[in-house]
């Protein structure tokens, strides 16, 4: 699974605007779908790691899977994973389909860890509402979701 090759314009203002469509739509009585196309996801992911390590991270969408690409340390070594997004019961789900650092892969217990750690994050910041459906689209992801008093929050 290879990440598309293309350039994302980012500027930090798409995180802002994501932050307050994502905060409408987990708070609305009525359910929603929020569409997020890979510039949004790029800059809040820059906006999230701002200050670590991690350089020139990147969210590319297409239709089998997310990817997420950035570069650590000095000698800027690539990390990549490719997060395959479901739902099962109401709730995110996130299957890392792949791991790699440096172009190698990663052992399987650090998958594991890696999926159990994007699957709580996924959960957590979706815990009010009912997730029916999560879709994958060239650049686009759109996540359907019940309104909060189907969800029972």
């Amino acid at each position: 699974m290879e990440p598309p090759e293309r350039p994302i314009e980012a500027p930090p203002a798409l995180a802002a605007a994501l932050q307050e469509r994502v905060a409408h739509a987990l708070t609305g009585p009525d359910g929603a779908i929020l569409v997020v196309r890979e510039e949004e996801l790029t800059a809040l992911l820059r906006l999230a790691l701002e200050g670590r390590p991690l350089r020139d991270a990147t969210a590319h969408i297409t239709e089998e899977a997310l990817y997420l690409q950035a570069a650590v340390g000095r000698r800027r070594t690539p990390i990549r994973a490719a997060l395959v997004p479901a739902v099962e019961d109401g709730r995110p789900a996130v299957r890392v389909a792949c791991l790699t650092v440096d172009g190698r892969p990663m052992p399987r217990i650090v998958g594991a860890t890696a999926q159990a750690v994007v699957g709580a994050l996924a959960e957590d910041a979706a815990w009010s509402v009912r997730i029916e459906a999560v879709t994958l689209m060239d650049g686009v992801l759109a996540v359907t979701a019940a309104g909060r008093a189907a969800s029972g929050a």
